[in-house]
This record gives C-alpha cells, structure tokens and sequence, in this order.
C-alpha cells in the first residue's frame, strides 16, 4: 500500500474513533439508570480522557440498578455497545502511530548478489540474540550491525510459514519462516560478515529462501485482500504481505522474478 492509502485509512480510523467518543459522551448525558452524581463523574473522566473509568462508572451503575429487576434487553445492547466502543478507543489511544503505518509497502532496494528471505531474529548471533534483537529495534534497525542492504517489514499477522515461488514458472523455489512476526531480505555476504556461523540457508532451508547471484529490485509489498470476518479491524486480517523480486542472474543472464508469501499447507 502506497502512503496516500494509508493516510486515508489513517484518517478513517480517527475519524470512526472520534464519533465513538461523541457516542459515548451522548450516551452518558442521556442514560436514564444512573444518578446525577455518577453522571458528572462520569462526564468529568470523559473530559481527562479516562474512558476506561467512564466505562466501570456506567457498568457498575447497570448492575447496581438493574440487581433487583428485570433486566431491560435494551438497555443491555446498548450498554454492550458502548463497552466495545470504550474498548476500540482504548486500542486505538495504543495502536494509532502504527496501526495503518505497517500496511505501507516498502522502497524498493537494489541487491546484487546472493539474497535470502529469512526471519531477522535467525541471523542474529545465537550467545547474543536478546540484547541483539532490542538493539536492531526487533529487526527494524539492522545498520546498527553493519547491514547496508536489506529490507525489513512487518508480517501483520503474526508468525509465518511461507513459499517462495518463481512468478515466471510457479515453481516453489524456497521456504521461509518468520517467527517473530518480521520479514526480512538480506545480502547474504553481509549476514556472513556480521555472523559467521549462520547457516540456516544450508542446514534449515524451511526457514530460509537463498536465492543465488541475484541482481536486480526487491520490495515488500502489502496487498488487501477480501476475508469474511465479523470485525473490521486490521489484525483480523484481509491485508496480505508479500516479497516481490524482479532481476535477473548476473552469471547467466537469466531472468529471476519472484514473490515470497504465506503458504496454505497444502502448498508447501
């Protein structure tokens, strides 16, 4: 996704966020079962910001008023409604900087030489890997190491298990893992340099796609895709990352392009 689509889907969230807020102050001042000084308290936390208080004033409220009664069906929907609405805004106070900023796709790199596609927690030094990985920001910074070509980018949907496919062909031409929940393409040459002792393009090719002598483009790319769900949220996934190359073989001249993705299990 380019940045002007996630601009528009960064305003949409706010603007759907704002109209919650609005919702639930509304529903504060004209709610029926509470009494007056649960109101004002409840309308001064709205105005700190505290919605999570304004959601256990109104709740404690329900049960308090409705404990001898029939309880009323809607004035439980409602209620019920307003919850999640607290609950959206609260993820949203958490999530907002990045929520739609993982959908954008990356710069295209150019790389010339042997590539793999790889978590980037694998190729940290293994007697150092925890302090590694806060140091590269989880992945995120890896010219802290030395790396001067690479790409890293979100997986959006947590950890993969991932084909490798010759876009010309469709031949599956490697594996990839990515645990953590990050992609990454590195030279392979400066994984080497860095550390020594890698060799899961060798030992673990699951988790590693090499492709040899590659010279030519590399992005990785979000694309949306329809999913039937019942939320509309980003995590309930109908957005798709995908690694896309487009070179050629500097030995032979020959053309390389591929896409590296998600796999169905049937596809591995």
């Amino acid at each position: 996704m380019d940045k002007a689509w996630v601009d528009k889907k960064k305003q949409e969230y706010a603007d759907k966020i704002n109209a919650y807020k609005e919702s639930l102050l509304e529903y504060v001042k004209n709610i029926k079962y509470i009494d007056e000084k649960t109101r004002e308290d409840a309308v001064e936390a709205y105005e700190y910001g505290c919605y999570e208080t304004v959601g256990y004033l109104l709740n404690r409220a329900y049960f308090s008023y409705f404990q001898n009664r029939e309880k009323v069906e809607a004035e439980a929907k409602q209620l019920k409604q307003i919850n999640e609405h607290i609950e959206d805004i609260r993820t949203y106070r958490v999530e907002k900087e990045k929520i739609y900023d993982i959908c954008l796709d990356s710069e295209p790199i150019e790389f010339d030489g042997d590539i793999i596609i790889t978590d980037p927690s694998y190729i940290l030094k293994k007697m150092l890997e925890r302090n590694h990985w806060e140091r590269c920001g989880h992945g995120s910074n890896m010219e802290v190491f030395g790396f001067t070509k690479y790409i890293t980018h979100d997986t959006i949907c947590g950890d993969w298990s991932c084909c490798t496919y010759n876009t010309d062909t469709g031949e599956v031409i490697g594996h990839f893992s990515a645990d953590a929940g990050m992609v990454g393409v590195f030279l392979l040459k400066e994984v080497l340099k860095y550390n020594p002792d890698f060799d899961y393009h060798i030992k673990k090719p699951w988790t590693t796609t090499w492709i040899r002598n590659f010279k030519g483009t590399v992005q990785v790319i979000v694309k949306e895709e329809p999913y039937e769900h019942e939320e509309d949220w980003l995590y309930f996934m109908n957005y798709v990352v995908e690694v896309v190359g487009h070179g050629i073989n500097k030995e032979t001249g020959e053309p390389i392009n591929f896409v590296g993705k998600q796999a169905m299990e049937n596809e591995e």
